[in-house]
């Protein structure tokens, strides 16, 4: 797979969440001044996801950020092929403000969902539009029934060779189904796919020279529901699942409540 293509674009601004202290609480403003950048760029892109067509001065007030700062880091999200302009605001004089939206054809997703007996794969573009799909079932080890971990960047490597739109992924999500260590990029522990101790971030990265994101399914569908679906202006919310299992996400104040094992939402292991 390519790079992708030159520009100050961070996966973690395009499709991240907020940063947090842990216990579910979003940390303070950076301080840093490269920091502060990436951080006020990433609150103009969700800005413009919750609201297409904001006008900079739009975004100034949405956000509280001085219209020579929005200016200036527009210029370059535009750039970076991150934010398009189209359309103009009606105007009381002057030259009319600028409408701005994500770039439908700026840089994609990739998201790996692994269910209970297949692996999904899909591609999406910053505004969340479904680009491409594929769909793997799982191969299972004969000895002791564990799933192989090759189906990922099998699946991945597929859907990037139909589509060939490889150069455009600016990174990989990975939902699983289990307890995750989200900062080593580890599956600590996935029943359902016969998993433990597994360094998948890193195979991934090795592998298709991209930086991946590992995370629990429940918090991915939490995310996707609070960007896209019903729980866009819920705080606090709970996303619950039923399947194989039963298991749950917590965000309170725009973050997740990850707790000291990264698994407050696992209740089906509860005994009672």
């Amino acid at each position: 797979m390519k790079s992708p293509a030159p520009g100050d674009a961070e996966p973690s601004e395009i499709f991240g969440e907020q940063p947090t202290s842990g216990t579910g609480r979003a940390v303070a403003a950076p301080t840093n001044t490269s920091q502060v950048r990436l951080y006020k760029r990433t609150r103009i892109l969700h800005a413009l996801r919750r609201c297409p067509g904001l006008s900079k001065i739009g975004l100034a007030r949405e956000l509280q950020i001085s219209p020579t700062t929005v200016g200036s880091l527009i210029e370059g999200l535009v750039r970076d092929g991150l934010v398009v302009a189209g359309g103009l605001e009606p105007s009381m004089g002057g030259r009319p403000p600028e409408r701005l939206s994500l770039d439908p054809e700026g840089p994609l997703a990739l998201g790996v969902d692994l269910g209970e007996t297949a692996a999904r794969f899909g591609l999406l573009d910053l505004t969340g539009r479904l680009v491409a799909t594929e769909t793997l079932p799982f191969r299972r080890h004969a000895e002791d029934g564990r799933v192989d971990t090759a189906i990922v960047s099998d699946g991945i490597t597929a859907l990037l060779a139909e589509t060939g739109l490889g150069d455009r992924v600016a990174g990989i999500g990975v939902a699983v189904p289990g307890l995750v260590d989200r900062a080593a990029g580890a599956v600590r522990y996935a029943a359902n796919l016969g998993w433990e101790n597994v360094a998948l971030s890193g195979r991934l990265t090795a592998d298709l020279d991209r930086p991946v994101l590992l995370d629990r399914n429940t918090n991915a569908a939490l995310l996707a529901e609070e960007w896209w679906g019903t729980a866009a202006n819920d705080d606090p919310a709970i996303f619950v699942t039923l399947g194989s299992g039963i298991g749950a996400a917590i965000r309170v104040d725009g973050a997740f409540v990850r707790g000291a094992s990264g698994a407050p939402g696992e209740f089906g292991h509860i005994q009672v």
